[in-house]
Parts: structure tokens; sequence; C-alpha cells
């Protein structure tokens, strides 16, 4: 089976002015497990990567194609690339794309499961309009910066966040996107903004550098208030399903997390310095990345044995089966040791764990994501049997085949 990404690409020409990085284009893919990546683009140039663990494949590419830097005579040169994944069940997952070269005709009718895509190409591309009809799946997008002047979305009913920001579109009408929970459309010069149906919208920024009359601007500000519910100073949606926001300013040390809530949104409780302790009901199937950034005196996160989702031991987050690792609390102290049930630590979950001395992986670990040890003052020991990882003055190293 195979999945296509495919698009035109041209450097920039700017008449005899230099623009050394003219051909930059950077992108990275997440695709099913056990699939390969070839890209190629001009006359037979491919590359071709793997990259497995557990749950799926991820490369990246961030180069000038043909040239490196680019020559001035490259300037102005258009090319054909294709990102080609292949092997089998293949399933492109996400999608980032960022460059500064003109970008024209990106067709993304091939891949029906995209659950994310990031797009920001060059200010003088050509492409005006982006076909997201059969990208059903679409939960996060982020076309911002890219002079789009029109933008469908009503066959992505399972957007939950949506920035287009610095675009040109005059226009936009948002009927059945009723899982949708943030929205930017600033900048874009609009002139009329149509929302309706959905009851999850709890943020939009949409006065700054557009024409919307005061009547559309009190109507959405109040649909969205509406969509709201607080209960104790706690934020909620209406049906109080999903927690918005703890408040920042909100004392006293322990909290318990509602039996109705099934989503924990990103951010919910940051920034709060007087949280100690949070309860997680069994309800909860979805804690957001970031649901506790800055919650520097937080030292236990604990979960409802009966959760089908999360677990927790000595106040540290896991998935069900502790094979995950996916949050230390930011004020856990002293000196911690992963369990020997973990193969992967998540991204960011050690970040800024300041009272932490040291920490010990055990030989089970074999993925750990990118800067999951940020801002960790921690020493890190990995142990003897550990086959990916090895210790170097106290920071963690991949073991060179």
């Amino acid at each position: 089976m195979t999945t296509k990404i495919k698009f035109t690409a041209k450097t920039i020409s700017c008449d005899g002015y230099e623009v050394p990085d003219s051909g930059v284009l950077g992108f990275s893919v997440e695709a099913s497990k056990g699939s390969k990546s070839i890209v190629s683009w001009g006359d037979g140039h491919s590359d071709t990567q793997f990259y497995n663990d557990d749950d799926y494949l991820r490369f990246e590419h961030d180069y000038y194609p043909g040239h490196s830097p680019p020559p001035s005579e490259f300037h102005g040169q258009e090319f054909q690339v294709e990102i080609k994944v292949e092997n089998h069940d293949c399933r492109i997952i996400s999608l980032w794309l960022e460059t500064d070269m003109e970008v024209a005709d990106l067709d993304l009718t091939n891949c029906p499961e995209l659950q994310s895509l990031h797009f920001s190409a060059s200010p003088i591309s050509e492409m005006r309009t982006l076909d997201l009809s059969r990208n059903t799946a679409l939960i996060t997008l982020d076309v911002s910066s890219n002079y789009l002047t029109s933008l469908d979305l009503s066959n992505n009913t399972e957007l939950e966040i949506l920035c287009f920001d610095y675009n040109e579109i005059s226009q936009l009408s948002l009927h059945n996107n009723t899982k949708l929970e943030y929205l930017n459309c600033c900048f874009n010069g609009m002139r009329q903004l149509v929302i309706s149906n959905t009851p999850q919208l709890f943020e939009a920024k949409i006065e700054d550098g557009n024409g919307l009359n005061e009547a559309t601007i009190t109507q959405i500000k109040q649909l969205i208030a509406d969509n709201k519910r607080t209960v104790d100073g706690v934020i909620f949606n209406k049906d109080i399903t999903t927690l918005i926001k703890y408040p920042k300013e909100r004392q006293g040390g322990e909290y318990t997390v509602p039996d109705t809530v099934n989503k924990i949104d990103g951010k919910a409780f940051s920034d709060n310095i007087f949280l100690t302790s949070v309860f997680v009901p069994k309800s909860v199937f979805e804690i957001s990345y970031c649901a506790f950034e800055h919650c520097y005196g937080l030292i236990s996160i604990a979960v409802h044995p009966d959760n089908p989702n999360y677990s927790t031991e000595n106040g540290v987050l896991f998935n069900k089966d502790k094979t995950i690792l996916k949050f230390c609390p930011r004020g856990l102290q002293g000196d911690y040791i992963v369990p020997d049930t973990v193969a992967k630590i998540e991204f960011w979950a050690f970040k800024e764990c300041r009272g932490l001395t040291s920490i010990v992986i055990p030989a089970s670990v074999k993925k750990i994501d990118d800067y999951a040890f940020e801002k960790c003052p921690a020493f890190i020991r990995v142990h003897e049997d550990n086959t990916v990882f090895r210790n170097e003055n106290g920071n963690i190293k991949l073991i060179e085949n």
C-alpha cells in the first residue's frame, strides 16, 4: 500500500537581490508502524528513511533540494516534490511542512486519515486554495501565513483546533464543526464570519486585522460564553465533560476532577503554583499535552484504578499498563527510578522538574521523545543492560550501532 503527498515548489527569484535561504524545505511526517518513506524531487533525486517505534514512523527533512546552499542560478527553479510512504497498512497521520519557497498544487487527497496539518510557505506563493474535502479525519489544522483566499471546512467535522491567521480569507462559514474548540483567524481582512452549531468552541481570536462588524463580534463572544459553565471558579464546557481552565490564582493544594469529565484540555491547570495534587476519575479518557504546564507546586497525580487509559505510581502519570511514562509532576523532589515496565518516555515528560536530583532509566526503555528532559537538571543514569541508550556524564545518549 502506498500513500502520497505531492506539490510543486519553486525557489524565490528576486530580480538580482540575494535570497540565501530561498531553497529551504523542512517537513516531518508521522505514519503507521512498519512504513518507509521515499521522498523525491527534481530529476530523479530521492531520499529514503525509516523510523519505527511502538506507535508510528516519523521522518524529518530539512535541506536544499539539489544544492546546499543554493547558488544564484538556483533561484527561480521549479521542481516537483513527492513524499511517498509505503508498506503494509500505510497511513499518513500528520504533516508539518514549512518552507520559504513558493508552493503550488499541494495535493493531500490521498491522505484520508491525516489528523494534523501544519503548512506555511512563502507569502508570494501562487496557491490560494487548499482542498481538504477528503481529509475528514483532521483534528488540528494550522495554515497560518499562506495568503490563502478561501477555505472550505464543511467536511472537516472532527476539527478541534483551527488556525489560519495572516491569510486573505474574507469570509468563512463554520456550521458542522461540532468539535471545534479553538479558532484563530486574525489578520485576514475578514468581512464575514458565520459560526453555528459549535458547542465545544471555547476560545476564538477574531478581531485583530479583520473588518468584522460589532454585531458579529458580540454574537460570537456570546456563543463562546454560552458554551462554558463555571463550577467553584473552574471553567468547563456546558455539560461538564471537558475541563477547560482551572484558575491560576486559585489557592488550596488538592483538587478532584468531577466524575462527569471525559477530557482535560491542554493547559487546563497551567501556571497554578498552589496546586499540590490532582485526582483523576475513571471517566477521564484524554489528558491533553501541557495540561499541567508550569504547575511547580504539583507533587502528585492520582488516578482512579478503574480508569481505562491512565494509571499512576508514586504520583507520576502513565498509560494504563505503565509502558509509557507520560508526565512527572514538576514539584517532585529527590531521586526518581523509572519503573521497569516502561518502554517509552513521552515528549516533555520531565520538563522543568527542577527538584529532581537523579533519574534512573531501566533497560526496558527503548524510546525517549524529543525534549523529554528539557530544563531538568537531574543526573541521568542508564541501566547497563539498556541496548538503546547509555549514560554520558549524567546525560543520556543513543548507543551507535
